[in-house]
């Protein structure tokens, strides 16, 4: 999933209130509609949603 870590999963599913799943499907299909871009590298870089 390039860089999403379980901790940022975690996190988001904290904040909205959703499962795991439903946040690992909403990133697939942002990346799939070309709406999610990403910044820098694979390491230090982070994911932009446009």
């Amino acid at each position: 999933m390039n860089n999403v870590t379980d901790s940022d999963i975690d996190r988001g599913e904290k904040y909205m209130k959703v499962t795991k799943r439903t946040i690992l499907r909403d990133i697939e299909k942002l990346k799939n509609e070309n709406s999610l871009e990403r910044i820098g590298s694979e390491k230090g870089g982070y994911w932009k949603v446009i």
